[in-house]
């Protein structure tokens, strides 16, 4: 887990630019690096979200606008079960 919050602390210093795109299903499964089986699409397509140069994801959650608002995380525990993982975590400003 330490590989992964070095990962996001190193994205976070390098304060990347967060964008959000509404994409078709056929573009969202063709150039998303975090392909999902099924999408949440509404009206205006496939909600996806783009980190600087880093990726694009479908999400329909709430971001930032660059990545320098994001405080550090804390993970608090890991839960395994039935093939899922849960992560319980707190973030803390910076």
């Amino acid at each position: 887990m330490s590989r992964v919050l070095t990962r996001y602390s190193e994205l976070v210093r390098l304060d990347l630019a967060v964008k959000i795109h509404f994409w078709s299903e056929e573009k969202a499964r063709r150039d998303c690096t975090g392909v999902l089986e099924s999408f949440k699409q509404d009206d205006d397509g496939v909600r996806v979200v783009e980190i600087g140069d880093v990726g694009s994801y479908p999400c329909g959650g709430t971001h930032v606008l660059r990545l320098k608002e994001c405080g550090k995380i804390v993970v608090r525990n890991i839960k395994r079960q039935k093939g899922i993982s849960k992560i319980g975590y707190e973030v803390q400003d910076v």
